[in-house]
């Protein structure tokens, strides 16, 4: 769970791992421990292991945060990447990354051949299927 309190922004999330009683997760250390596990190993590339004990705070903290939002909304909150990272590193993933500007716009170019029914770049090996991109558009 996502929350920015200067801003107002919420980023709610999804589960890790199904219907998980989180409020009861957080009554056992041991529980905790191992949805931490589950969680670091399913997101192993955001952070070392010497970050683990502050990931595992901010994981804490968040849990808490989806508890509190799953008792007030009607949507439901869970795990999800975005569970171990500081609000800094939330951040970067909100808005519009643009990185550069284009001066000059070409002019279009209007064919007179009739326009295709479909076209699917992927199968010409063009593009590939959707994926995570993480901080990278």
């Amino acid at each position: 769970v996502v929350s920015t309190q200067s801003t107002g922004i919420v980023l709610s999330v999804l589960c890790l791992a199904g219907a998980v009683d989180y409020a009861g997760v957080l009554q056992s250390p041991l529980a905790l421990k191992n949805l931490f596990i589950e969680y670091s190993a399913k997101y192993v590339n955001l952070f070392c292991a010497a970050e683990q004990p502050l990931r595992c705070w901010l994981f804490r903290i968040d849990l808490k945060r989806g508890v509190q939002l799953n008792k007030e909304k009607t949507w439901t909150s869970g795990v999800n990447m975005f569970s171990g990272m500081t609000a800094a590193e939330k951040h970067q993933y909100l808005g519009l990354n643009i990185t550069s500007e284009v001066d000059v716009v070409p002019e279009p170019h209007h064919s007179t051949a009739p326009a295709a029914t479909t076209h699917d770049r992927r199968k010409k090996g063009k593009v590939t299927g959707v994926k995570n991109q993480a901080g990278c558009g």
